[in-house]
């Protein structure tokens, strides 16, 4: 999106309004929140313009249209950060900039403005606490610093076994934790509610699988 320049409000003067319909509702508003609410999956992957000297405010501005839109429509969105690190820039003493302030404003919102967010990040123990607070299902591979394991296992209650299990976990595997009931199936489909951890195998990519063999 922002490597098209797709939200052309965010990089000139020319302040687009798209429209929406959905049924008998009609939304004007600017691209990024046309694109959200027109239903597209909307992954914000910023490593092409985060060094431009205006992006960051830039870009709390757009997230604080978003919030204020999204306090009036209440509909069901989701928002998709691809490395949260880039867009939440944690500096231990230092003061959070305006974009920082901002994408921790969303996830304390997230709940009342009825948006789900899904992000990842190579660096837990560098997410704002309130960012952490807000965060109820964590999915994770090997984590080889123990001061970052302690850090999750006191976020998700994990016990000592769960905890030493991070940073063991084997290639392709992943642990889940939840501060909620997490509803899963059985591979004879049974149907389970539990509040646990457990780890599962992400499937490997096609670029790993070996070609037919031909007869």
């Amino acid at each position: 999106i922002f490597k098209e320049q797709f939200t052309d409000n965010l990089f000139n003067n020319d302040f687009a309004e798209w429209e929406v319909r959905d049924n008998h509702l009609i939304f004007k508003t600017n691209p990024f929140n046309a694109s959200i609410y027109a239903g597209l999956f909307t992954i914000l992957n910023i490593k092409d313009v985060k060094r431009h000297p205006t992006f960051r405010n830039r870009f709390a501005d757009l997230i604080q249209n978003f919030i204020d839109f999204q306090n009036k429509n209440k509909r069901r969105t989701w928002i998709i950060p691809d490395e949260m690190n880039e867009f939440y820039e944690y500096k231990k003493g230092t003061k959070n900039d305006n974009c920082s302030e901002m994408v921790i404003e969303l996830f304390r919102q997230g709940r009342n403005l009825n948006v789900g967010i899904i992000g990842n990040t190579q660096s837990y123990d560098g997410l704002d606490l309130d960012i952490r607070k807000n965060t109820n299902i964590l999915l994770c591979g090997t984590i080889n610093l123990e001061t970052e394991r302690k850090i999750i296992a006191k976020d998700y209650g994990l016990d000592v076994n769960e905890k030493k299990k991070l940073g063991e976990l084997n290639t392709f595997e992943f642990m889940v934790m939840s501060k909620d009931p997490l509803v899963f199936y059985d591979n004879l489909g049974n149907r389970y509610c539990e509040k646990r951890t457990f780890v599962g195998r992400l499937v490997p990519p096609i670029s790993t699988h070996s070609p037919p063999e031909r007869e």
